[in-house]
């Protein structure tokens, strides 16, 4: 069983003087902000490009297909790319690495989407899958726990893309060297 981090009132008690400004930036960017010292820490879903980036700890994150749990896809226990064909679908936007692993299977493959939206807005996603019969991709760290497990949530449902087709990636936390 995986434990998941999280900061609690426990530790802002305990460490009343650590702040945080948390933004949402992809790899590049990221990287750039540690180099500039205007960040300390980073959290970056694969790839890494610096080499003045010093992991400090990585897990692999298999990439889910997320749907309404009236998707016809929602019965499956695994998802493959070709259940996927013709099936409207949300993507990440290119900069995102859910999105060039996802590319990564596509050109494997030879598989098109049905791209409807591209979008990074998590909470347009999550609202947008209980309207329309779409899909979209996430990694388990953006998702609830109980999510990646199997049951519903929010009328949502996630299911594995099998690592055939698309490879895991590796979500980093890191800092300058």
């Amino acid at each position: 069983m995986r434990r998941r981090a999280s900061l609690t009132p426990y530790h802002r008690a305990q460490h009343d003087a650590v702040t945080f400004d948390i933004k949402r930036q992809y790899g590049d960017a990221a990287e750039a902000a540690l180099e500039s010292l205007e960040t300390d820490l980073a959290l970056i879903f694969d790839p890494i490009r610096s080499s003045d980036f010093q992991t400090m700890a990585a897990a692999q994150q298999s990439v889910y297909c997320c749907m309404s749990e009236t998707h016809e896809l929602a019965k499956l226990k695994q998802v493959r790319l070709h259940h996927c064909i013709d099936v409207p679908a949300i993507l990440p936007t290119a900069l995102s690495g859910i999105r060039q692993l996802l590319n990564v299977g596509l050109m494997r493959r030879n598989i098109k989407f049905t791209t409807v939206i591209e979008t990074d807005s998590q909470e347009f996603i999550h609202n947008y899958l209980l309207s329309e019969q779409v899909i979209s991709f996430q990694v388990p760290i953006g998702m609830p726990q109980k999510m990646v497990e199997g049951p519903p949530v929010n009328r949502m449902v996630a299911r594995p893309i099998n690592i055939t087709d698309v490879p895991e990636g590796t979500l980093h936390i890191g800092h300058l060297r």
